[in-house]
């Protein structure tokens, strides 16, 4: 019983710091605890090591640990998917990035609107310039931030011009 409780324990000082933003304390209280716990404690766990590695920018070390995480009741939301999309985009591993981004198109939010804006980018990085623009289109068609929207219509301009789109 001390175990499982001494697990539980520790579980919540390493999210409790994933809050407090001591993103290394919760990576290690969470690696210590790691595997010593359920299924439950890991997925749990996986995303916590994830999100304080992501908010380090520590980007290659997230990746490891938010493909792990298995979701709140065996889902993940637009968030999750957000970043494990933009960790790949960021170790230029773009086909993945783009696989993780279109998952989540469906939502209206900030998240979304930089999820197509990313998306736009990696299909810029792997030469697929009619998805970029359609992409790109979508950004500027979301008003959650503006100087993504801007960014996106001087993006869709300039690719419009260079494929010979007329619109």
């Amino acid at each position: 019983s001390e175990g499982i409780q001494g697990n539980n324990i520790s579980y919540f000082q390493s999210d409790m710091n994933f809050k407090l933003g001591n993103f290394q304390k919760a990576i290690d209280l969470g690696l210590e605890k790691l595997p010593k716990s359920n299924a439950h404690e890991r997925s749990q766990l996986n995303k916590i090591i994830g999100e304080s590695y992501f908010n380090l920018k520590d980007y290659t070390s997230a990746i490891q640990y938010l493909k792990d995480y298995k979701g709140d009741r065996g889902k993940w939301n637009n968030t999750d998917y957000y970043q494990l999309g933009y960790a790949y985009y960021q170790t230029g591993q773009y086909e993945l990035a783009i696989d993780e981004f279109s998952k989540i198109l469906d939502g209206q939010d900030f998240v979304a609107q930089n999820a197509y804006y990313h998306l736009a980018k990696a299909y810029l990085k792997t030469d697929k310039k009619i998805q970029a623009l359609n992409a790109f289109k979508n950004v500027t068609e979301m008003n959650f931030d503006d100087k993504l929207k801007e960014d996106a219509y001087l993006n869709y301009a300039k690719l419009s011009y260079e494929i010979g789109n007329t619109y």
